[in-house]
């Protein structure tokens, strides 16, 4: 699941970066993706951001694509990532607050 969630995300993010697929695509291979962890640390390379964590059962799990700096920016060690099969959002779940973004395409 880890390696998966890690390719998709890669690919999806090297595609934006050199426009290879529309809008709609990119959201149906986030919308095919899913995670729910711990945050435990997070980088960020160029655009690239990375956000790593332990899920419920202890294994390795992250969060990884470009230009999501909302989440990033505000993620930190103890919150929850959460992001549903089939949904095209993302959750950042904090102790007083919930952030949520949305894939949305204006084609």
């Amino acid at each position: 699941m880890r390696i998966m969630v890690k390719g998709l995300f890669f690919i999806t993010a090297l595609c934006i970066l050199q426009s290879c697929h529309s809008c709609k695509e990119f959201a149906e291979q986030f919308k095919a993706n899913s995670c729910h962890f711990v945050v435990k640390e997070k980088s960020r390379q160029f655009r690239m951001i990375l956000i790593k964590g332990v899920n419920i059962d202890g294994k390795y799990e992250e969060y990884r694509t470009t230009g999501d700096y909302k989440i990033y920016d505000a993620a930190e060690p103890g919150d929850t990532i959460l992001k549903i099969l089939g949904e095209a959002k993302i959750s950042l779940i904090k102790k007083d607050t919930t952030i949520v973004t949305k894939w949305i395409c204006n084609e």
